[in-house]
């Protein structure tokens, strides 16, 4: 039998919270306990929704990280040799049932909810096919099922646009952190 190792990064700023569900595992910070079990409950009836309408069963635990610093989020990744753009403020592990997300204190309930509704989004697809998903039917996928648009991504593609300058394909639908430009 195998099992599996839980690593978290405890060299940031801040004390991490836990709460947990039959399906999340919560590490959180500045974000209330009533808060936090809302958005864990609400982000598992969201896995059963997405599990039903995708076709995938996401095997539980899904851990999820909230990050209360995007720059804190993206350093801890790239200290595990993973690149990421500067847009990206929320990453899913979907082999390891992991989510990264990050936010700031304004709306950050509705936040979390949306980008947990496009990473859940990838964890479901990988559950029901696997690496095989093209990467642009993945992100796709993904898209359609958050609750909002990426401002952060939408301003990198604006100044993109504005500058005559392409963002690869590759760039904006990797399947992993190692596939992003830095």
């Amino acid at each position: 039998t195998s099992e599996t190792l839980l690593y978290y990064d405890t060299d940031v700023p801040w004390n991490w919270q836990r709460t947990e569900n039959a399906r999340i595992v919560m590490y959180y910070s500045d974000i209330d306990l009533a808060a936090a079990q809302l958005i864990a409950s609400k982000g598992a009836q969201q896995l059963i929704t997405l599990e039903q309408r995708l076709g995938g069963i996401v095997p539980a635990p899904v851990y999820l990280f909230i990050y209360p610093d995007l720059s804190e989020m993206v350093a801890s990744i790239r200290m595990h040799n993973g690149q990421l753009g500067d847009w990206i403020t929320a990453f899913s592990v979907p082999e390891s049932n992991l989510v990264y997300l990050s936010y700031s204190t304004e709306a950050a309930e509705q936040r979390i909810l949306g980008d947990w509704g496009h990473e859940a989004t990838h964890l479901v697809v990988f559950s029901a096919g696997g690496a095989h998903v093209p990467s642009w039917l993945n992100e796709g996928l993904a898209l359609v099922e958050s609750s909002d648009s990426d401002s952060a991504l939408n301003n990198i593609m604006g100044q993109a646009i504005n500058n005559g300058v392409l963002l690869s394909v590759d760039s904006l639908c990797s399947t992993s952190l190692l596939g992003m430009p830095p």
